[in-house]
């Protein structure tokens, strides 16, 4: 009887299996895998057979010995060439109203720009890095994925620091502020603008550090953190005055009086 019992349980493991196995074939793209992927990681099932099911999905998302040499071979007109055809098919099945296909074809966009990346970070071609990093940031906020624009312009002014394009770099993350101040994460925003303030200074920026200094203050004071928003107010009225902005100045002094009540 137990014998029994054991088998209809591997059974019915083995049938669970091929069906998923057989869901997970249906899957043409990166994006689709990865996040049937993880729903799988967030089911409550058996171990092993989470693992086994697991296991495939991971050969599936890595790629072949062939299809590395693809990647490796490709130059940048044919990159973009590439990505230029994905961002045409999207615009066609968003004119054609075609929402089931929207999410897959701006993940395979996503993918390029990331293998793009990742190939001219490899072969240490910094320009050409930055250029598919800015590319990715700026469709990411095109599509609205605001959270991973703001990512990406983040790792876009690490890029630009990297090669001492310092102004470059304040401005990119200046953009990666805006962007998490939108979406409502003003820890995230707050960083940014702290950052940002400090490759203005480095890039002799007054302008740009006072405003970066003024919108960091005002985040902090609604945290009510007000020795913080002390600091950036009065970095802020220094670097106004510095550009002979006075009524600028005069609103950021007038804002740290009222906090100082």
């Amino acid at each position: 009887m137990q014998r029994k019992i054991i088998n209809l349980i591997n059974h019915e493991a083995e049938l669970y299996i091929r069906r998923k196995i057989e869901e997970l074939s249906r899957c043409k793209y990166e994006g689709d895998i990865t996040e049937w992927k993880r729903g799988i990681e967030n089911k409550k099932i058996e171990g092993r057979i989470k693992n086994i099911i697991l296991k495939r999905a991971e050969e599936l998302l890595k790629p072949d010995e062939d299809q590395k040499e693809f990647y490796s071979e490709l130059e940048k007109s044919e990159w973009i060439e590439r990505i230029a055809k994905l961002k045409n098919k999207l615009r066609e099945v968003k004119r054609e109203n075609k929402k089931y296909l929207i999410g897959n074809i701006t993940n395979q966009i996503v993918q390029e720009y990331l293998r793009a990346i990742a190939h001219f970070d490899k072969k240490k071609k910094h320009d050409d890095s930055i250029e598919f990093t800015e590319g990715l940031a700026k469709f990411n906020e095109q599509e609205e994925r605001y959270d991973y624009a703001a990512t990406t312009y983040y790792k876009l002014s690490k890029k630009y620091a990297f090669i001492n394009k310092i102004g470059d770099a304040g401005l990119s993350i200046i953009k990666a502020a805006q962007i998490a101040y939108k979406i409502g994460d003003l820890a995230r925003a707050i960083d940014d603008y702290k950052q940002a303030t400090n490759y203005c200074r480095r890039n002799g920026d007054y302008d740009s550090m006072a405003v970066c200094a003024e919108n960091a203050a005002d985040i902090v004071r609604e945290y009510r953190s007000y020795d913080e928003a002390r600091e950036y107010y009065e970095i802020a009225i220094e670097n106004y005055k510095k550009t002979g902005q006075i009524e600028a100045a005069q609103e950021c002094a007038d804002k740290l009086e009222r906090i100082s009540h």
